[in-house]
């Protein structure tokens, strides 16, 4: 699960920046605070809900505001979703019926992998069976097993929502994880803050 991908976003404020560079790859950080309730929960924060739990499982587990993510509506019943982005690829067991709900984790040509929450089935559905859905209000919980990652390469990042360039080169081979992707970047995770940016597809 979580193959790699291509792009990502985020959004912090300066005095992030020197904590940023020669960072290792994302783990668990230390000295989380509690989660707070879903309507408090700032556009540009994701949480990893570690805080009051045993399970070493929910570690995974990240709290990701809905504005920040992909979301599509199936239009059309029993659409089919495969392993792979292509026609040539097997057929997973479960079609979509039309008005579900899933979330995009990225694209490849005409077809999108999507994730549904409730059930943690993913696979490859055409675009054409998608429609996009805003969804401003609210939080998905994710296990960032089923997220995409993307290497930095010195790639440049910039600020979420503003788009503004960062002054920080991200070290080569820096890993992290894409909440969303789009042609020239993807919205990525930074677990230092909690927070998101744009990470560039190539460099700058």
């Amino acid at each position: 699960m979580g193959g790699e991908s291509r792009l990502f976003r985020h959004g912090w404020g300066g005095w992030f920046l020197l904590g940023l560079i020669g960072c290792a790859s994302p783990g668990g950080p230390s000295g989380v605070s509690p989660v707070p309730a879903v309507i408090s929960i700032q556009a540009h924060t994701v949480l990893p809900l570690t805080v009051g739990t045993k399970n070493p499982a929910d570690s995974n587990l990240l709290q990701v505001p809905n504005a920040l993510l992909t979301f599509y509506r199936v239009s059309h019943g029993g659409t089919e979703v495969r392993k792979g982005p292509g026609g040539a690829f097997p057929l997973l067991p479960r079609f979509l019926e039309e008005k579900e709900v899933v979330m995009g984790l990225e694209s490849y040509k005409k077809w999108t992998k999507v994730f549904q929450a409730d059930t943690n089935r993913m696979g490859w559905v055409h675009q054409d069976n998608l429609t996009a859905l805003v969804k401003k209000e609210g939080s998905l919980t994710l296990d960032t097993r089923v997220l995409g990652t993307v290497f930095a390469n010195e790639s440049m990042l910039s600020s979420y929502p503003e788009n503004q360039k960062l002054p920080v080169i991200v070290p080569k081979d820096r890993m992290f994880f894409v909440l969303r992707s789009e042609p020239q970047r993807s919205l990525v995770w930074i677990v230092e803050n909690q927070s998101v940016a744009w990470l560039s597809h190539h460099n700058q």
